[in-house]
């Protein structure tokens, strides 16, 4: 954006900016609260690379922790460990580190949402040579993560676990005890 009123000597209020970030925050709420409120906060970003305004943001809006906090609320990840099988054509699972008890928790399994499915595409980009612009992009493939996602074929919406729960096996037969 920073390019774009540069190169167009446009001007940037804070009415504009509260309009844009409207319409973003209403198409997917998570992004537009990333958003800079005011025209002073947006220029904090000028001339940043795309990564480094990433981690500022990102920075600036997860909640930070203390210590006595994480153990007194967090939940523990060693209860498994991911292994190969020795059960011919199984693959990978879950395997347990020490003696679990019944009902307790063996590991949580965070998803993270992605709104659209194509952002797993992995693109080869044709460039213009003089403009250094693409002028063509060519699906050529998909991520690896995408294989560890759940999503109904009706739906750009995608849920990717974040930890070693998708290598847990699953009841196929419901039971009261199981849920």
């Amino acid at each position: 954006m920073h390019r774009e009123i540069e190169q167009n000597n446009e001007l940037l209020s804070d009415g504009m900016l509260n309009a844009i970030n409207r319409i973003v925050y209403g198409m997917e709420e998570i992004k537009g609260s990333l958003l800079p409120q005011t025209v002073d906060e947006f220029n904090l970003f000028k001339g940043e690379d795309t990564q480094s305004m990433t981690r500022r943001l990102a920075e600036n809006t997860i909640q930070k922790r203390s210590v006595e906090w994480i153990k007194e609320n967090g939940i523990c990840l060693d209860a498994i460990r991911p292994g190969k099988s020795n059960i011919p054509g199984a693959g990978w699972g879950a395997f347990a580190q020490g003696f679990i008890r019944k009902g307790d928790i063996v590991s949580p399994a965070p998803l993270l949402n992605v709104a659209n499915r194509e952002t797993f595409n992995i693109y080869e980009d044709e460039v213009d040579e003089e403009t250094g612009e693409v002028v063509d992009s060519t699906v050529i493939g998909q991520q690896l993560l995408l294989n560890y996602c759940f999503g109904h074929t009706a739906s750009q919406l995608l849920l990717c676990p974040q930890t070693n729960s998708i290598l847990l096996n699953h009841c196929s037969k419901r039971t009261p005890e199981l849920g």
